[in-house]
């Protein structure tokens, strides 16, 4: 039996271990919230972290790992090494913890397209893909698949980026996030533009603009008919262009892609002067390179622009080294194209796809009899715990239910001992007084001696027993008298802000040596008050004893709020609690204060 029971609690203390994984830091899980929204605030808090972060379990080390690179990227802050996502991965992949490996692999991709290598991106958004087929966390899914449909649009792949932007939608519409189903419209939009349909184009761009509109996003906005300025004018419809740009207005950040449609449409309209205004500021505005590793567009389409206004004005010398600085951009761009190399990566990953699956088919018979073993050990301990389990909560069950029993006997035994004092019991041994002398008259007239004195007996004894209850009565209210003449009485009586207060007493701050030399007053006057309470609540907090001593002197709730430094609202909640914990049913603050007071 002893056997039996040592195994039982070997599994169970297992079981609990497995199921108390030590929750993540609140700072990490603030840090964490605020990632996709307030990325810089979220790296602050992280920062906070840095030092202490050594000191926690590992999988709170790599989380911490993970936060920082999901923090950085949305913070817009290139990747320059692999070196932590490599970590993060090795740590996930071992676990096999699908939750944050899924996610783990997307940031990796990110990581990737920052560094310029393009096939490792979409190797690892792949396999995020494949993490997350069985996931709720429809957002995620979602930005995988974008981020997939992005690298293959910039590689001008752009029949599998309008399929991939295509399914990250249905997931972005699942996870309800308004936002992202703005950016996914827009995208479906990019890449039907490159596929020249220009109706799908149209009816992307603008339910993407209606949708930003309806969510009051200014920045969306903003963006979406920048982008359906730009479209309007690649159909020559300037009208509507310039239209699309009055409701966008110039980014903050990135401003280029702003001036190069501005600039564009000055010079397609014949406003020459503005046209090269805008031209020149694409310049200096302009991004250097790309995540890519090539010159942007941005300034190759400024000097482009300018060599042209300058041959139109004659000015040939100027024209020709613009159109030297474009072709040198031009040139940079051509090299960047990694098209052809992601198209062998994505056959590659297709290839290693079928492979792993015929692997997976000539395991399977290999490993069935170890399965079939592990399931069959796994159901016997899944069962002995719930066996296990099934009797320790009857026990428990059992204990509460006399746990309950013994605590109504006390207040019980207390209500009865409370009666047995009062007033109400002195009446109505004065009303059996009075039969019983009714009683004696009558057995006067009869010769019933013994009866006579049983009656006197019974009466003198109810005189005596409401003699001394006076008696008692008297005693206590000459205790509460000096209680209150005390001085401890008068200090906290002061302390706690009571009316007509301020000159019994100097004190000016409550110490644990007070509280002791109250509580030793309470008991030398209410027939130790703390030891019966603590009888009938074994469990009593050192706080909970407080509130009940201040009860019992009629100190009112703002005032035990003050000497505990508590709010009242904690003081309330308190009282009311600890009627309900005594008696096993609800009750009110009210309730208890009664209670005590008559206690």
């Amino acid at each position: 039996m002893k056997i039996i029971k040592l195994l039982l609690f070997t599994l169970l203390s297992i079981c609990f271990c497995a199921c108390g994984n030590k929750p993540y830091p609140r700072t990490m899980q603030v840090a964490d919230s605020l990632a996709n929204s307030c990325p810089d605030s979220a790296l602050v808090l992280l920062e906070q972290l840095k030092n202490s972060i050594a000191k926690e379990p590992e999988a709170t080390q790599i989380y911490y790992q993970l936060l920082i690179i999901k923090a950085k990227d949305k913070a817009c802050i290139a990747h320059t090494s692999d070196s932590l996502i490599k970590q993060v991965l090795s740590y996930y992949e071992d676990k096999k913890d699908k939750e944050h490996l899924a996610e783990a692999y997307y940031y990796a991709g990110r990581v990737y397209i920052d560094l310029g290598d393009a096939p490792q991106a979409l190797a690892y958004l792949q396999k995020a893909i494949e993490v997350s087929k069985e996931s709720t966390n429809y957002r995620l899914v979602s930005m995988i698949y974008n981020q997939i449909g992005v690298l293959y649009l910039y590689q001008r792949i752009y029949d599998k980026a309008l399929d991939v932007f295509k399914g990250a939608y249905q997931y972005t519409k699942l996870s309800r996030d308004s936002t992202l189903i703005v950016y996914n419209l827009r995208n479906i939009g990019r890449a039907y533009t490159q596929l020249n349909n220009v109706d799908s184009t149209s009816y992307y761009y603008k339910k993407a603009g209606q949708m930003a509109k309806k969510i009051n996003d200014a920045h969306l906005v903003s963006t979406v008919n920048q982008e359906i300025a730009s479209f309007y004018r690649h159909l020559g419809e300037y009208g509507k262009a310039f239209a699309a740009l009055q409701v966008a207005h110039t980014p903050k950040s990135h401003p280029a892609s702003y001036y190069t449609v501005l600039a564009n449409l000055y010079y397609e309209t014949g406003k020459i002067d503005s046209a090269q205004y805008y031209y020149t500021k694409l310049l200096s505005t302009g991004n250097s390179y790309d995540n890519q590793g090539g010159y942007y567009y941005d300034k190759q389409g400024g000097y482009k622009g300018l060599s042209k206004i300058a041959r139109q004005q004659g000015r040939l010398a100027e024209a020709l080294s613009y159109m030297d600085k474009y072709l040198a951009y031009t040139d940079s761009l051509q090299k960047a194209s990694d098209t052809e190399a992601v198209r062998k990566v994505n056959a590659l990953y297709n290839y290693q796809l079928r492979e792993k699956e015929n692997h997976r088919l000539e395991d399977i018979a290999q490993k069935q009899k170890v399965w079939i073993v592990v399931l069959s050990a796994s159901i016997i301990i899944i069962l002995i715990i719930i066996f296990a389990s099934s009797i320790i909560y009857r026990q428990r069950k059992k204990q509460r239910k006399i746990q309950a029993e013994r605590q109504q006997e006390k207040l019980k035994e207390i209500a009865d001992e409370q009666y047995r004092s009062s007033r109400q019991f002195i009446a109505e041994n004065e009303k059996r007084i009075e039969k019983l002398k009714e009683k004696l008259q009558n057995t006067e007239s009869q010769k019933d001696e013994l009866e006579k004195n049983l009656q006197e007996a019974e009466k003198e004894l109810l005189e005596l027993t409401n003699k001394q209850i006076e008696t008692k009565q008297k005693i206590q209210a000459l205790s509460e008298t000096a209680f209150r003449e005390s001085q401890i009485y008068k200090d906290f009586y002061h302390i706690a802000g009571m009316p007509n207060s301020e000159n019994i007493s100097e004190k000016q701050k409550i110490t644990p040596k007070d509280w002791e030399e109250l509580i030793v007053a309470i008991n030398r006057t209410y027939n130790n008050f703390t030891r019966h309470l603590q009888t009938l609540y074994p469990i009593i907090s050192k706080h909970e004893l407080h509130i009940c001593v201040l009860i019992k002197i009629a100190i009112p709730p703002m005032g035990i709020a003050k000497l505990t430094a508590h709010s009242k609202q904690a003081i309330t909640s308190s009282r009311k609690k600890l009627y309900e914990k005594t008696h096993n049913q609800p009750g009110t603050p009210d309730l208890w204060d009664h209670f005590i007071q008559n206690f």
